[in-house]
C-alpha cells in the first residue's frame, strides 16, 4: 500500500496531476480543491494517497492531508458512492465544512456536488451524522487523551481541529466556548466545538 508520495509536480489535467517521483511519473486523481490548493508545476510536494483496485486497473487518489484521505474512505464505505462521488464531495470544501455541513444538515451541500442527487445526498447525511467527530480526531493522541487532565483533553481537541482545516485560533476559541457542562475528553470536545463552529457559519 502506498501512503504518500513526494516528488515533483510535472503536469496538472481537469481532475489529475502527475507527480514525478525519482524518474518514475504517477498518475494521481484528485479534486478540484486539491488542484487549486497545489503549487505550480515544477515544484515538489507531497500528496497522500488511496488506491482503489478494479478488476481492470489499480487507481491512485491524491490528497494534501490525512483528514481529506480519511473522508474519502468513509464515503466510499457508502452504498451508492463510488471514487468519482467521492471527489464530487471533497470538491465542495475542507473536511471542516464537510462536518459543518453535516451537523447542520446541509442537504443542498451534497446536492451541489456533481453526480449527488437528493436521495444520495440525505443517506450521505444520515450514515456522516455517526463518524462526523472521527475525522476530528485523525492525529490526535489517544495515548495522551487517556493519561492527562483537562489541558490535555482541551490541547488534543484543539490539536484535532486544526487537522480538520480550523486555524489555530478557531479550533481554540471553539474548544473554549463549549458549555461548561460538556464531558471532558477528547471525542465530546471535539462533538461540542463542531456545534460551535457550525453556529458561527449559519
Amino acid at each position: 500500500m502506498i501512503a504518500f508520495l513526494t516528488g515533483v509536480l510535472t503536469e496538472r489535467r481537469e481532475n489529475s496531476i502527475t507527480l514525478d517521483v525519482q524518474g518514475v511519473g504517477y498518475e494521481l486523481f484528485v479534486s478540484k480543491r486539491v488542484l487549486e490548493e497545489l503549487p505550480m508545476v515544477g515544484s515538489q510536494v507531497t500528496v497522500h494517497t488511496h488506491m482503489h483496485v478494479r478488476e481492470d486497473a489499480m487507481v491512485l487518489f491524491g490528497f494534501l492531508i490525512p483528514a481529506e484521505r480519511e473522508v474519502f474512505t468513509t464515503l466510499l464505505k457508502i452504498s451508492g458512492v463510488g471514487p468519482k462521488a467521492a471527489l464530487a464531495v471533497l470538491s465542495q470544501g475542507s473536511p471542516a465544512e464537510l462536518a459543518n455541513a453535516v451537523l447542520t444538515e446541509q442537504v443542498s451541500y451534497f446536492t451541489s456536488a456533481s453526480g449527488i442527487g437528493k436521495k444520495t445526498a440525505e443517506r450521505l447525511l444520515m450514515e456522516l451524522t455517526g463518524v462526523i467527530e472521527g475525522f476530528a480526531s485523525i492525529g490526535a493522541s489517544e495515548a495522551a487523551s487517556a493519561k492527562a487532565g483537562v489541558g490535555t483533553q482541551h490541547s488534543d481537541a484543539v490539536q484535532a481541529l486544526t487537522q480538520l482545516g480550523y486555524t489555530s485560533r478557531e479550533a481554540e476559541h471553539a474548544v473554549h466556548s463549549v458549555p461548561a457542562d460538556t464531558e471532558q475528553t477528547t471525542e465530546a470536545l471535539v462533538r461540542a466545538a463542531l456545534r460551535e463552529l457550525a453556529r458561527v457559519v449559519t
